[in-house]
């Protein structure tokens, strides 16, 4: 059987699209604002939507995939980016020429169009974005720490019951004296606060410390308040802005609380040393609010989870896959070609 995929507007999209979502993908309760969030409302322009349909019958949808816009920074310059997104295919479709052409089809309008695209495949995709040409940029690795151990003892290390409940409010001690320790290293001034919205200040932070990483989406208070505050998706993210004497931003974490864990979808400081007070001075604040432990995905520069770890983060076994596209433009780029010129975190996936 042959194929052929054809953008599609959001009109269309939601017609063809939604009755794919909902048997073969996971996007929510909210299928039709998540369309209209991510497809329309994004700060960087409409993203685009592709169908994959059997043969010359345009009426059936049996696959899709999208394209997000983002604005990747380097430098002084902006690369106007295709996020991709929502790749499905119909189970009575699943032979692997159907998915190949549809994300064929995708790359070659992502090229054209931006000359550059990220996307984070799951583990049954990887093979079919590698086959289309993409690049395997590396793996964004999960980093855990506990901030309550007693769930943790009995699991990992085979402490009995009765031992871990004796020992684990000792350990616990250890690891918040630890977090304190690292809070009296800083500077007085600085303070941690929990925000409800994204103020001007963000605009101040990204427009200082943009320059100091050489790969990265933009982090303005417009993108955050659509990524974070306006999804549709049903998550409730907290921000918290670590700030200085004058009320300067220094850095910030946005937290998203999943049961017992604080996930860190994003964080983001003017230096290392600033991101490091962020991590003191966020994992007392996390302490006392009854999560047992903290979660942050990142790919790119060894310093970064170098400072994870200084402050008790170990590496976990999940990992996304992340994989690029590269124009022929920009093929030969080396410093795009390198996981660790990148700065990527929970922020730069699609939802």
């Amino acid at each position: 059987m042959s194929y052929r995929v054809r953008l599609a507007d959001l009109g269309e999209a939601r017609d063809l699209i939604l009755p794919i979502w909902s048997t073969s993908l996971h996007v929510g309760a909210q299928p039709e604002r998540e369309l209209q969030w991510f497809y329309r409302d994004g700060p960087h322009g409409p993203g685009q939507a592709f169908v994959l349909h059997p043969g010359d019958d345009s009426t059936k949808a049996i696959g899709c995939a999208g394209l997000g816009v983002r604005s990747l920074w380097r430098g002084q310059h902006v690369l106007r980016t295709g996020l991709f997104a929502d790749l499905a295919v119909d189970r009575t479709h699943r032979s692997g020429l159907p998915a190949l052409t549809l994300v064929r089809a995708v790359k070659r309008y992502a090229d054209d169009q931006f000359g550059i695209g990220y996307g984070f495949p799951n583990q049954k995709a990887i093979a079919v974005y590698q086959r289309a040409g993409f690049l395997q940029l590396g793996l964004m690795l999960r980093y855990a720490r506990p901030l309550r151990t007693r769930g943790y003892l009995e699991p990992h290390i085979g402490v009995a019951k009765a031992l871990a409940r004796l020992a684990a409010p000792v350990v616990d001690l250890v690891l918040a004296a630890a977090a304190a320790s690292s809070v009296r290293r800083h500077s007085r001034s600085l303070a941690l606060t929990w925000l409800d919205d994204f103020d001007a200040r963000f605009d101040r932070l990204w427009n200082e410390a943009r320059d100091k990483y050489p790969l990265l989406c933009e982090r303005t208070a417009a993108f955050l308040r659509w990524r974070f505050s306006r999804q549709v998706h049903g998550r409730d993210y907290r921000i918290a802005a670590l700030a200085d004497g004058s009320t300067r931003l220094r850095a910030y974490a946005i937290v998203h609380v999943d049961g017992p864990t604080a996930k860190l979808v994003d964080l983001f400081g003017a230096s290392m040393t600033d991101l490091d007070a962020l991590l003191a001075h966020l994992l007392v604040a996390l302490g006392r609010t009854g999560c047992t432990s903290v979660t942050v995905r990142f790919l790119g520069a060894r310093r970064i989870p170098q400072l994870l770890e200084a402050h008790g983060f170990s590496r976990r076994r999940e990992a996304r896959h992340v994989m690029v596209s590269l124009g022929s433009a920009m093929r030969d780029d080396p410093e795009l070609r390198d996981a660790e010129s990148w700065y990527l975190t929970d922020l730069d996936e699609d939802r």
